[in-house]
Parts: structure tokens; C-alpha cells; sequence
């Protein structure tokens, strides 16, 4: 498939530039992945009996959510996202030109931007920031500031192995919650960050706690 030719040689170079370009420029890890990330969907979704068919109509994320199914759909309707609307453009344009893809007109910006909704909402990333990934179950544990799991991507395992290690004693059938965002930053950096990045506004017992004590 085109997508697996376009993740070898100058091309493989030139996406990791921009996935570091991404990273020090202080967007979300997961968005610094997304033109790998949608490079391989795509080629799922070229290769479905379905095709063209819409990111969340592949078998693997019917049941994710999506930006317009967030608590806050306000947050996305003020566009204020970590991630810019140009930049998501310009990586649309990267990925239709590295797979060829001007040609098929579902794959229009439309597409993409759908797709990285569903990435930005979707990926889970270890503290150890080595990658990111997509899982079918684990993608449906939410946020807490106060998680009882800690999650850890080993990019070199086989597989992309991503382990769930419990951070405290949990109880039979309690809820199971891993952060999406820094632990250490104080009660506005952290809402502000979830809300750039997942559009929602956290309000977890340690969120609640704190802004009582505000």
C-alpha cells in the first residue's frame, strides 16, 4: 500500500522532522504524531470493502468519540485548540501529497479534519512521551487528575505495546481513570490544557478540591 512506501527513506525523514517541528513547538504529543497516525488510516480505510467510507465508519473507531460529542461542544465551536486550523491544513496537505491521494475526492480536508478529531480525542500516550497509540479498549478510560492508572507506550516492543499499571489500590468495580494532561501543573494550566486539547473542562474530586480552596 502507498502509505507503507511513504514511511521509508527521505519521506520517513522529513514526517519525523515535523513530528519534532510539533513537539518543540509545545503542541500535544498526539497531534506531533497525526501525520503517521492518519497515513495509516487512510491506507485502512483505501483498503475497506466500504471505501470511500468516513473515518469512523472503519471497524476499529465506530464507537469512539469525536470533537462534537466532547461535554463542551462550545469549546470546539470557539476553535480554540492546541492544535491551529493551519496547521491541521498543512498537514492534510502533506499526507494528500506523500500517498497521492489529490486524485480521490473523499479525501478532502473535511476527511482529515474529522480524522484528527478522532485522533486528538482518541490516543492514549505514556508518561515516558516515547509514542502514542490508538487502542480499542483502552481509549474509553477517562481523565482524572487523581488517576488510579498509569499508562506506558513502548514504541519498541512488538506490537506497540501499551501497559496499564495501577498507581494505588483500586476497588472491585470501581472506575478505572489515566491523566491526559501534567499532574505537576496547577488547577488553570490543567484545564486549560484538556480544553485546548479534548474540549472538555475538568472537574474531577482533585479539580473541585482546588478550585473550593481557590
Amino acid at each position: 500500500a502507498s502509505y507503507h512506501r511513504a514511511q521509508c527513506g527521505e519521506v520517513a525523514a522529513g514526517i519525523d522532522d515535523y513530528r519534532k517541528h510539533c513537539h518543540e513547538a509545545g503542541y500535544p504529543l498526539e497531534s506531533g504524531y497525526a501525520v503517521l497516525m492518519a497515513m495509516r488510516i487512510a491506507g485502512m480505510a483505501m483498503q475497506h470493502p466500504a471505501f470511500p467510507c468516513d473515518p469512523h465508519e472503519l471497524p476499529p473507531f465506530k464507537h469512539m468519540g469525536h470533537m462534537l460529542t466532547t461535554p463542551d461542544p462550545e469549546l470546539v465551536a470557539d476553535g480554540n485548540l492546541a492544535f491551529p486550523f493551519e496547521n491541521r491544513w498543512a498537514q492534510w496537505n502533506m499526507i494528500r501529497q506523500i500517498l497521492k491521494l489529490n486524485h480521490i475526492p473523499c479525501f478532502d480536508f473535511g476527511w482529515y479534519d474529522r480524522l484528527w478529531g478522532l485522533m486528538a480525542n482518541n490516543v492514549i500516550g505514556g508518561a515516558d512521551n516515547v509514542g502514542v497509540s490508538i487502542m480499542r479498549l483502552g481509549t474509553f478510560i477517562n481523565h482524572s487528575c487523581e488517576p488510579n492508572l498509569s499508562p506506558c507506550v513502548n514504541a519498541k516492543a512488538s506490537g506497540h505495546l501499551v501497559t496499564f499499571t495501577a498507581a494505588r489500590a483500586i476497588e472491585e468495580g470501581e472506575e478505572l481513570f489515566i491523566t491526559y494532561t501534567s499532574l505537576q501543573a496547577p488547577l488553570d494550566e490543567r484545564r486549560l490544557a484538556l480544553q485546548e486539547q479534548y474540549c472538555f473542562t475538568c472537574r474531577c474530586p482533585r479539580c473541585a478540591r482546588e478550585e473550593a480552596a481557590a
